[in-house]
């Protein structure tokens, strides 16, 4: 099987993503859409990232994925999330610069509670 470098866009919560839940209640939201990085092999998923986890998975709450080059990770990412971003906030009935501000919002605070060990592969304690 062939590993497969994917960027998932998936519902992020309070649940899935701890430390977002109050930036989101502020914002009157359950979640808001977020890109993130990991590897595929057939149907698993592999995500070396070394973010908290929550009592749900991100994999849990995925829109879409989208499979993507090395080389192309910058830019895909990017126009995947703003294009999901936009989309959802005209369904949400919010503008898309405030659903943006709103993720924005959550990526500080996720940022601000967050702190790695030198390898960046598990929280320090």
């Amino acid at each position: 099987m062939e590993v497969q470098l994917t960027v998932g866009l998936f519902k992020m919560s309070e649940e899935n993503t701890p430390g977002v839940g109050s930036i989101l209640r502020a914002a009157h939201l359950s979640y808001i859409p977020e890109a993130h990085c990991y590897l595929a092999v057939g149907s698993k998923r592999y995500d070396f990232t070394g973010l908290p986890k929550g009592s749900a998975s991100p994999f849990e709450a995925l829109i879409e994925e989208h499979v993507v080059l090395p080389a192309e990770l910058s830019d895909a990412k990017i126009e995947l999330h703003k294009r999901a971003v936009a989309h959802w906030a005209a369904s949400a009935g919010i503008t898309t610069a405030d659903a943006w501000a709103t993720r924005e919002a959550c990526i500080a605070a996720l940022s601000a509670n967050t702190s790695f060990n030198r390898d960046g592969l598990k929280p320090a304690r």
